[in-house]
């Protein structure tokens, strides 16, 4: 198995997500796409988008990812996470979290907490 690396910025941000009770893995494949992270109990993908991402391509990806795997995608810009502004992003993480919870609560009948 190769060595995987992780950015400070993943790292982080899956401690935040962790924080607000959620399990994450981290570079999850989805092919032909690899994921930042992923958080199973709510199909979410939530990528660290730095300078190198082009929302072009990332349209493109959010299609396959949404159509083919049925996950939902949030995008985290990696300039937030560098700042640290914690709070800004857990309360767009919960409400992320909050919106799938409630489409799944509706289809399933089921409640999912975090």
């Amino acid at each position: 198995m190769a060595d995987r690396y992780y950015t400070s910025e993943q790292l982080l941000l899956e401690k935040w997500i962790n924080q607000l009770g959620w399990r994450t893995n981290l570079e999850v494949s989805f092919p032909p796409y690899s994921v930042d992270i992923f958080c199973p109990d709510l199909n979410l993908v939530v990528e660290v988008d730095g300078p190198q991402h082009y929302k072009k391509a990332n349209n493109k990806r959010d299609e396959v990812l949404k159509l083919k795997y049925g996950c939902n995608v949030l995008h985290i810009k990696t300039t937030n996470i560098i700042d640290e502004k914690e709070g800004l992003i857990k309360e767009k993480l919960v409400k992320e979290f909050e919106k799938i919870k409630n489409t799944l609560n509706k289809e399933t009948g089921d409640i999912i907490s975090g």
